[in-house]
């Protein structure tokens, strides 16, 4: 680890090669003298580089000592580089609201709890029930709900699929349970919604708030 103490003593021709190897000398001394936040940043991987290099000089060649050596230094830096990486989630209360909205637009068929859109946009249940409730006026799983119950009404409209199949497509997979979720959010049950729709060519229309209205 001399190299380490001295990395300009490193002959030029050493110090191309290393750097074929993506070894940066500059960058392998700033992560020894850090070597705890490198060490845990990379992990396994510097620590399975090391035990190699340990177990690999009770017998093997000088060529290979010197790769396994290449190898070890090569995770040192991989290891500061991604300890100096930030992990950033949405900046504001606001962003969390939006990020959440859109994560349940993407996911009907198999809707996410509370702690998993929580964990997806990186803030606690709390933090995010009380930012979507600010942004939208409503709680995060009513949105979701009623977000839900609009995509099903349109899938009666336009669809050939049965209740239960609609069911499914939103999450639902008791066509009971749906049918009473559809007719509180919507005011007529899938079939009266689907006849009415047959009939005038759209459905009932369903009293709902502006942002969610917005959200189809």
């Amino acid at each position: 680890m001399a190299l380490l103490a001295s990395p300009d003593a490193v002959a030029p021709g050493a110090a191309a090669t290393l750097a074929g190897f993506d070894v940066d000398l500059a960058e392998l001394v700033d992560a020894t003298a850090r070597a705890g936040r490198a060490v845990d940043a990379a992990g396994t991987a510097v620590s399975q580089a090391f035990l190699d290099l340990a177990v690999g000089a009770r017998g093997e060649g000088v060529a290979a000592l010197k790769l396994r050596c290449v190898e070890a230094l090569r995770c040192l830096c991989e290891a500061r580089r991604q300890a100096a990486v930030p992990r950033r989630g949405p900046a504001t209360r606001a962003d969390i609201a939006r990020l959440a909205r859109s994560l349940m637009r993407q996911n009907v068929e198999n809707p996410l709890t509370i702690g998993e859109l929580a964990r997806r946009c990186q803030t606690s249940p709390t933090v995010l029930k009380e930012s979507f409730r600010a942004e939208y006026g409503m709680p995060v799983h009513e949105w979701y709900r009623r977000f839900r119950m609009l995509r099903a009404a349109e899938l009666l409209r336009v669809g050939s699929g049965s209740i239960s199949d609609v069911a499914r497509a939103v999450g639902y997979s008791n066509a009971s349970k749906f049918a009473q979720a559809f007719c509180a959010c919507m005011g007529a049950t899938p079939s009266a919604w689907r006849r009415a729709a047959l009939t005038s060519g759209a459905g009932p229309e369903p009293q709902l708030a502006p942002e969610l209205a917005e959200a189809v």
